[in-house]
């Protein structure tokens, strides 16, 4: 567990890097703002692989972290989270309308 926590926050911090804007309120948030820096809030989950894939990476500030965690069905309905039956896919396993 300790090298997936370990292989998540290069990642993690990698990417933080080069998005530092909330995809929601397109704020850039300082540490003294909410909290926090801009966070990773995975679309999809972070079950496997999904963990570190960043197509399902939504950088947001923590204000709206906790915003599409207490109201999925406003979230889905702004794409910030997977629609019903995609929680836990991961994008390789989806299947697309030829």
């Amino acid at each position: 567990m300790r090298k997936i926590m370990f292989d998540y926050g290069k990642v993690r911090n990698r990417y933080l890097k080069t998005h530092k804007v909330c995809k929601v309120c397109f704020d850039t948030p300082g540490e003294w703002r909410y909290g926090t820096r801009v966070e990773i809030h995975h679309i999809r989950g972070k079950l496997g692989s999904l963990r570190e894939d960043e197509r399902g990476f939504l950088p947001v500030c923590r204000r709206h972290h906790i915003m599409i965690d207490n109201n999925k069905e406003w979230a889905r309905s702004h794409e910030y989270l997977c629609e019903k039956g995609r929680w836990h896919v991961p994008f390789e396993n989806e299947e697309f309308p030829a």
